[in-house]
Parts: C-alpha cells; structure tokens; sequence
C-alpha cells in the first residue's frame, strides 16, 4: 500500500510541476524551452528613453519580473497586488489591480515577452473611470544584455462615467492601434 501511495505521489507531483518548462513563482508564470532558462543578466532596473514613454521593468536575481513603473502615471504595480496613487491634477485616486504575469523567454533569440494585465479604476475624482490594461512588452535584448528592444502593445478597454450625467461611454483600443512603439529599455542597475 505505501509503494502505491508512494507511486501515486511521484504521478501527481509529476503532473503538477508540469514537463514543458513552465513555471509560476510569485505572480508571474514563466514559459520556457524544454531545459531553458532564464538568464542572470536581467536581473536588475530596466529603463526607456523615451521622455514620452517612460516605462521601468525590474528582475529580480532569477530572471522574474518583479514590479514595474506603469508609463501612465509612474505607479509602481506588481503581479497579484493592488497600488493606489493619488491623482495629481485633480482630488481622487486610481487603483491599479494587477494580475498574473506572463513572461516567455526564447533563449536562442534572447527574446522576452512581458504579459501583464491590469484592472485600473478611479475613486473620488470628477468621472469615474474603469476597465482593464493589458500592456505587452517584446522583444530581444542585445548581446551583453545592456539594451532591451522592446515592441509594446497596448489593449485597453475602458468606461467613463461622467459625474452629473451619469452618462458612460466605453473605448475599447482597435486592433490597429494597439501597437504602440518600439522602446528602448537601458538596464540601469
């Protein structure tokens, strides 16, 4: 009965740790080649240079992506938790409600694609704003990995809803709009 036992256990961890290289460490699941890995050399502060886009991406030492500085309003957001910032120019906040992560790294390219999705609302402010982000980084990073060539796209579904009205009107990005640039990412730290 105990080798039974014992061999049912040995199936289900099998089936559970998976044989395809994925894996989900704090928030974020990772998709990997059969026996790849993540390199050490993204660990670290990845910055744009881009004044108009300013995205921060960090890794910790294992390759995972740990937090990032959302180009819109430069709140620190995190897989699986909940940051909310002041709005600047006018009285409330917005709550940014992030998801799981996606990150798939092709070893042989060094090619990254950063998946993170969002629901993001706004409290005590003139209009009422809520719907999702799904931001997406891609790209490779260059041989020394200093730089990361990043495509990002942009899908957002959004509802305003105007405060004296109580009139709403949603924009949901078109297809053809959801590319939203090449950025340069520098690794900073």
């Amino acid at each position: 009965m105990r080798q039974f036992a014992l061999l049912v256990m040995c199936f289900v961890m099998i089936g559970l740790c998976g044989c395809g290289g994925t894996r989900v460490r704090e928030g974020v699941t990772v998709l990997l080649p059969e026996g790849g890995k993540l390199p050490k050399n993204i660990e670290g502060v990845w910055k744009t240079q881009d004044p108009n886009n300013k995205w921060e991406v960090h890794f910790d030492r294992y390759g995972n992506a740990m937090q990032a500085v959302h180009h819109m309003s430069g709140a620190v957001i995190r897989p699986e938790e909940t940051t909310v910032k002041p709005l600047v120019k006018v009285e409330g906040k917005e709550i940014y409600n992030s998801g799981q992560w996606t990150m798939d790294y092709s070893p042989d390219a060094r090619k990254l694609k950063l998946e993170m999705k969002i629901d993001f609302v706004t409290e005590d402010c003139p209009a009422h704003i809520e719907g999702t982000l799904d931001e997406t980084l891609e790209g490779a990073f260059n041989e020394d990995f200093t730089e990361w060539h990043a495509n990002w796209y942009n899908d957002s579904v959004l509802t305003l809803t105007e405060p004296i009205s109580g009139r709403s009107s949603t924009t949901d990005t078109p297809d053809d709009k959801r590319f939203r640039g090449k950025l340069r990412f520098i690794k900073s730290q």
